[in-house]
């Protein structure tokens, strides 16, 4: 078995592997330029973001993107890689054969888990940016993380004809052990 892994050029409290699971740790990464998880998960190795906001591992894409352990954006990456603050964010955990349960022989793809620091749990934590000229455009997050269930309320009031509103509500779903 082998014992440790060593790649030139990354620091070894960039990541650590246990099992099928990649524990990356974002602050050995970061350098305090990076707005939202995407720009910090562009940092990772093997991970990619497209111009979209879709996360890939090695070329692989990943099912969904979970916080806390909880199913909340779904395959909709670019919700939480366009709208999450890289502040935010303590560790990305990479399942590469996630399982929605141990009764369950097969693995469902590839899938992230955000975990957040703690002073972003348990309240409500979000911004606001606007833009204005020929065109303007007001866009607000508010997110609310914690174990009644993760909340969003994401909204755009703009003349570009970007999305206007995405509000979602997921409960806590623990997995079976």
């Amino acid at each position: 078995m082998l014992k440790e892994i060593i790649i030139p050029g990354y620091p070894p409290s960039t990541f650590k592997i246990r099992g099928d699971t990649i524990f990356y740790n974002i602050d050995a990464v970061r350098d305090g330029t990076e707005k939202n998880l995407g720009e910090a998960l562009k940092k990772l190795l093997g991970i990619s973001v497209d111009e979209n906001g879709n996360v890939s591992y090695q070329g692989k894409p990943i099912r969904k993107i979970m916080i806390e352990n909880n199913d909340f954006f779904g395959n909709k990456h670019q919700m939480a890689t366009q709208n999450l603050s890289a502040d935010m964010v303590k560790e990305v955990e990479l399942h590469t054969k996630y399982k929605e349960s141990n009764l369950d022989n097969s693995s469902n793809g590839i899938v992230m888990n955000v975990l957040l620091k703690d002073e972003f749990k348990g309240r409500p934590t979000g911004n606001l940016s606007t833009g204005a000229g020929n065109r303007y455009t007001v866009h607000s997050n508010l997110f609310m993380f914690g174990s009644g269930g993760n909340k969003a309320l994401i909204s755009d009031f703009n003349n570009t004809h970007c999305r206007v509103v995405w509000l979602s509500y997921a409960q806590p779903h623990p997995r079976a052990e």
